[in-house]
């Protein structure tokens, strides 16, 4: 048995495994009928939004007996134009997802927007996640810092991915001397939004930690042999494990 932790993690598993597009999950159950010489005949719910009619491929819902069950109507070796809106490539087509990632997404508006005007959004979309996680959230004390929260000085950092990268992202302008207790971490994907906390030790120690020859690799400013005094992070989340869901520091 497979456990999923999200209606999310379902969908994109099933994306990945049929090679098909699914707007939205429909749960409703499945019922099993027996008649009076106990053959099992199974209901299928013909509202499930996971059955698609791409018959010729694969059928997401459908019994593996029932597939070519010699009563339903069977295409081979063709793809009909009904069928192609279910297919994942075809809705990367429509929205120019091979050029950007963004398009045809929700989150394509704050891609279009300036550095700093996006700056400020994601500084209200973190702000207000944590009042509907019931935090008490108030406005800075000083410029160090964007936010209290829960009676701690959050600097927030936000990212969309960067420019040709399926899973990159670049949070910029992070500096040790300025007055914050916790860092805030906004990674904006196409589909969704992950926020992530550190403390303002874990992610200091980490952005001024030099190499082996000595250099400031997470330097942004005034090349890598000395400390500039601003850094900046590149990956992915789980590339630091200092990023913890923001719940557990808020």
């Amino acid at each position: 048995m497979v456990e999923f932790e999200s209606e999310y993690d379902i969908m994109k598993s099933l994306e990945e495994w049929y090679c098909i597009k699914i707007q939205s999950l429909a749960f409703q159950n499945v019922i099993d009928q027996c008649d009076c010489d106990n053959t099992l005949t199974v209901t299928l719910n013909s509202q499930c939004v996971l059955i698609p009619s791409i018959i010729p491929t694969r059928l997401i819902g459908v019994a593996r007996h029932l597939k070519y069950n010699k009563h339903r109507r069977f295409y081979k070796n063709m793809i009909l134009a009904e069928w192609i809106h279910n297919y994942k490539c075809h809705d990367e087509a429509v929205n120019n997802k091979d050029i950007d990632p963004y398009n045809g997404s929700p989150f394509q508006i704050y891609k279009e927007m300036s550095s700093k005007r996006k700056g400020k959004f994601f500084e209200m979309i973190v702000a207000e996640y944590c009042k509907n996680l019931e935090c008490i959230v108030d406005r800075a004390i000083n410029s160090d810092h964007d936010r209290v929260i829960s009676g701690k000085k959050t600097e927030i950092k936000g990212s969309m991915l960067w420019e040709g990268h399926e899973e990159l992202f670049r949070w910029q302008q992070i500096r040790p001397d300025q007055d914050y207790d916790i860092m805030a971490f906004l990674a904006m994907y196409p589909d969704r939004i992950e926020l992530f906390a550190s403390t303002k030790k874990e992610v200091c120690d980490f952005v001024q930690k030099q190499d082996e020859d000595g250099n400031f690799v997470h330097n942004q400013h005034g090349g890598k042999s000395v400390n500039s005094g601003t850094f900046f992070l590149q990956g992915k989340p789980s590339d630091f494990p200092f990023m913890r869901p923001i719940e557990n520091l808020v």
